[in-house]
């Protein structure tokens, strides 16, 4: 499985993740059990294991908060220098029209 998931997409049942890795299905559906105790993944009787919109959100909630403390950083980094708050914004800006 190389490609992003995203929320509510379904995974493969034990038994074809089992065959397809070549391991034992007891591996897989502890691996499963993992995940769904970590909130990764849903699973629904009879319909199979999908990923979990509430692991969706935990993950921007984080991925938010590491941004805001790297932004922290920075900013009291800049304030004792002679880059002003607008500098500081095009400079963000430009670096992130870079990248994509």
């Amino acid at each position: 499985m190389n490609e992003d998931l995203k929320t509510g997409d379904s995974i493969p049942s034990m038994r074809v993740l089992a065959k397809n890795l070549k391991v034992a299905v007891i591996t897989v559906q502890k691996a499963y059990e993992n995940l769904q105790k970590d909130g990764f993944i849903e699973t629904i009787h009879g319909k199979g294991s999908f990923i979990s919109a509430r692991n969706i959100e935990l993950q921007k909630i984080e991925t938010y908060k590491e941004v805001e403390d790297l932004a922290k950083k920075i900013v009291k980094s800049i304030q004792s220098s002679s880059i002003s708050l607008d500098d500081l914004i095009d400079l963000i800006k430009k670096i992130y029209e870079e990248g994509q």
